[in-house]
Order: C-alpha cells, then structure tokens, then sequence
C-alpha cells in the first residue's frame, strides 16, 4: 500500500516561517476550498505550539492535558493531522500545513515535506 505521501490526492500544502508569514502556499486543480484555509491553520498551529497537530490532537481529547485548545486563537487552532513543524539544526524555523486527504495521508504529506526541508 502507499503511503499519503505516494498517493494522488488534491490537496494544499502551506510552508510558513518562524514568524509565521506564508512563503509558499500550493493547491492541486480539485482541491476543496476549504483544505486550503485548514493547510493554513494547522500550518499555523505546528508553529505557533512546535509541536505535530497530529500530536496536539491526541493531547486535545477531554480529559487531556489541552482539552479545549482548538477555541484559542480566534479559531485559528487546527486539531486535525497535517500541521508538522519545520527545524533546521534542532531549532523550530517553520511550519508545514497539509490538508484535504484523510488525516493520515495529509501527516505523511507533511512529513516527508518537513523531512525534504
């Protein structure tokens, strides 16, 4: 089997940097709307907590550590997999944003994303 990185699945992929600014922001020709602003948010998330949101999504469930979090920021926290932080020479520098394939797919995206930067 593929994996998500493998697969062809219409998706948005945002690379955004230490201070958050958008330097490349991509979408495939089917993309759905609504990935592209997800990409965006859970890039945002990945930085603005240097943590996966894959991983903050399991700290997120009630009863955890960050139950509620995904109402901070005006909205702008992504609870979904796909959001990856980027580190150059251990030090977090960016963030990648994936979204618009199932959760899995848009974390391997991310990854291999993250591992190529």
């Amino acid at each position: 089997m593929a994996s998500g990185a493998e697969r062809t699945v219409s998706s948005a992929f945002v690379f955004c940097s230490f201070r958050l600014t958008i330097y490349v922001q991509h979408h495939t020709a089917r993309c759905r709307i609504g990935s592209i602003d997800i990409s965006i948010k859970k890039a945002f998330t990945a930085r603005a907590f240097d943590i996966t949101t894959k991983d903050l999504a399991t700290q997120s469930q009630p009863g955890r550590q960050f139950f509620g979090i995904h109402a901070s920021n005006d909205g702008r926290v992504m609870i979904f997999a796909g959001g990856v932080p980027l580190k150059r020479d251990g030090k977090v520098v960016g963030a990648v944003g994936v979204s618009g394939g199932s959760g899995e797919q848009d974390h391997a995206v991310a990854m291999a994303g993250a591992e190529a930067f």
